[in-house]
C-alpha cells in the first residue's frame, strides 16, 4: 500500500531575503508500528533566523516525535508530537521565534484502500482537500478574530 500513496516537499524563496518557511515529508514507521505518510509545512515567525530556526525544529521534533511514540491512537499521537514541539521550541528559542503548523498524516495502517487522514494545525496554516474536483478547507485559523466569533462576541 505504501507505494500508492506519495508526498512532495519543496521551498522557493522567489524574491524574499529570507525564508522563515520549511516543508518536509516522510514515509514514518512508529515504535507502535503504524506506518504513517507524513507532511508538514511549517510558517516561521521571528524575523532574522529564529523564524526559520522555528520551522525547521517544529517539523524535526513533529517528526522525531512520530516515530518514538508507542501510541497507536493516531489523533492522541498527533496532539503529543504538536505539543512536544511546542515545548522544544520555546525552550530552545525562549521566545525569539515562533512557528504555525500544518500537519497531514494519512494512517497506512488503516484498512481504507489509501489509509485513513489525519490532519492538525496550529496557527494560520490552512489545509485543503482535493476531492471530487471540489477543494474543501479542513481547517480554521487559529486568530484573536476566529476566537471571538466562537466566542459570539462578534459576527
Amino acid at each position: 500500500m505504501t507505494d500508492k500513496l506519495t508526498a512532495f516537499s519543496n521551498r522557493d524563496i522567489a524574491t524574499r531575503d529570507r525564508l522563515e518557511d520549511y516543508a518536509a515529508d516522510a514515509l514514518i514507521t512508529t515504535a507502535g508500528g503504524l506506518t504513517l505518510r507524513v507532511a508538514v509545512v511549517c510558517d516561521g515567525a521571528g524575523g532574522g533566523e529564529a523564524g526559520e530556526m522555528a520551522a525547521r525544529l517544529t517539523a524535526r521534533t513533529v517528526t522525531e516525535a512520530l516515530q518514538i511514540s508507542t501510541e497507536t491512537n493516531v489523533p492522541r499521537l498527533l496532539v503529543r508530537a504538536v505539543e512536544r514541539a511546542n515545548a522544544v521550541v520555546y525552550s530552545e528559542l525562549r521566545g525569539a521565534g515562533t512557528s504555525t503548523i500544518g500537519l497531514l498524516v494519512v494512517n497506512l495502517n488503516d484498512n481504507a484502500p489509501y489509509g485513513r487522514l489525519y490532519c492538525a494545525s496550529v496557527g494560520n496554516t490552512r489545509l485543503m482537500l482535493v476531492r471530487d474536483g471540489k477543494l474543501v478547507r479542513l481547517n480554521i485559523d487559529h486568530t484573536l478574530a476566529n476566537e471571538y466569533i466562537f466566542a459570539g462576541q462578534m459576527s
